[in-house]
């Protein structure tokens, strides 16, 4: 039964909904989906995927403005659309303090992630790509 206080309401409502969740995951997941299929569910999952990694969604859009909606590394254009591919804007962070850094393209992002972060193996690819800059065909 709800309550007059508003700290009580809150909680019985809380309390059930999680009942509710808990009895019905699949029409839990249902809602979930065909409510992120619009915009404001886009908006929503969104700015919950940005929190986990340390951003906001009004820091994330004022770093796209400062960017001026171009990737902090190979400066092409994002897709604030937000479609899924190489240039869907990605929110970057340092993974072990979880700080935020600048948006990035999904490429750029997926780079980074191979190499870990790791400065050092990115030195290595430069020197790599510099030793073989004008190789010639060679037969394998």
């Amino acid at each position: 039964m709800p309550y007059a206080d508003p700290i009580k309401s809150r909680e019985y409502h809380t309390r059930k909904s999680r009942e509710w969740y808990q009895k019905y995951p699949e029409k839990r997941a249902k809602i979930a989906r065909k409510h992120h299929q619009t915009d404001a569910g886009k908006r929503t999952k969104r700015k919950c995927n940005l929190k986990a990694i340390g951003w906001t969604l009004e820091g994330f859009e004022k770093a796209l403005i400062g960017q001026a909606y171009k990737c902090a590394i190979c400066r092409a254009p994002l897709d604030v659309d937000g479609i899924k591919g190489k240039n869907k804007p990605c929110a970057d962070h340092d993974h072990e303090t979880n700080v935020a850094r600048e948006v990035l393209c999904g490429a750029c992002n997926f780079l980074l992630g191979q190499a870990q972060d790791d400065i050092e193996v990115l030195k290595r690819a430069i020197a790599y790509l510099r030793k073989h800059k004008n190789a010639k065909k060679k037969d394998c």
